[in-house]
């Protein structure tokens, strides 16, 4: 069975953050996750080409450098996700 929850993580110059999120749904061209930790079920979809699988840890999604994390998605990062300084 494929495990459906992930850890997104948004990597910045001084802070890093992971968003917990279940992969409910995909298209051709993206894929449509679930906030865990929320109380109401927000759901977005992200480009599969901004998605990148940690080849180490299973269970990790890291966006790519380029996909900027904004207006609503940036809302659920700002309000759910674990922040990381470095």
């Amino acid at each position: 069975m494929e495990n459906n929850v992930y850890s997104l993580w948004k990597n910045g110059y001084s802070v890093r953050a992971s968003l917990p999120v279940e992969k409910v749904a995909e298209t051709e061209k993206a894929i449509k996750f679930r906030v865990l930790n929320s109380v109401k079920e927000y759901t977005f979809f992200v480009p599969k080409t901004a998605i990148k699988y940690d080849s180490q840890i299973e269970s990790t999604i890291n966006l790519a450098r380029w996909f900027t994390v904004e207006g609503f998605l940036g809302f659920l990062f700002d309000k759910y996700a674990t922040h990381y300084k470095r």
